[in-house]
């Protein structure tokens, strides 16, 4: 799979080569194109030249996704819901976990739901999450080791571990929601 963000936008709007170039490579591959959101700090009526701009590119990288069977991903309503800070430009941690889920939503439906018009089933046909469940499985036991390596740290060391325990703990949750999904 290919997630990818085009900000680029001088080059989006002057050309396709990027997923001209990304299909030639391999014409079978499932691009998850991700749009543009406008960031708090670009919210204000003042900054409105920003906000077009950023319509505009996600209205062209729609069209262009449309046109070579992409999926479009609108990250627009994750950015408002999940980017309140007038400084950073980025999401907090709860709104990457729904961008995450986001995507992971979006690869499901590309390539297990609408898939399964496609497949004959016969009597040596067996469908599994053993895939899902293995990354679960190496999530829980990083989180041990994570754990583990913990006990011996103090300070920042100690403290980036407690944080990134934490996510491990969101991804965790994120897979478990794909093993329901495709049971």
């Amino acid at each position: 799979y290919f997630v990818y963000n085009l900000f680029r936008f001088p080059q989006l709007l002057c050309k396709n080569q990027n997923f001209y170039n990304l299909l030639f490579i391999n014409d079978k591959s499932d691009i998850f194109a991700l749009g543009s959101y406008t960031p708090a700090s670009l919210r204000s009526e003042d900054m409105k030249i920003f906000q077009d701009l950023i319509l505009e590119y996600n209205e062209r990288l729609a069209s262009l996704c449309n046109s070579y069977h992409i999926t479009y991903i609108n990250t627009q309503k994750i950015g408002n819901m999940y980017n309140k800070s007038k400084a950073n430009f980025h999401i907090n941690t709860k709104g990457q976990i729904a961008l995450a889920e986001t995507i992971l939503e979006s690869i499901y439906d590309k390539k297990i739901s609408s898939s399964t018009d496609e497949i004959e089933f016969n009597r040596e046909f067996k469908v599994t999450n053993d895939g899902s469940h293995d990354v679960v499985t190496a999530l829980l036991f990083d989180r041990f080791n994570l754990y583990e390596e913990r006990k011996n740290l103090s300070g920042y060391d100690a403290l980036r571990h407690e944080q990134v325990i934490a996510e491990n703990k969101s991804e965790i949750s994120v897979f478990k929601k794909v093993l329901q999904k495709t049971k």
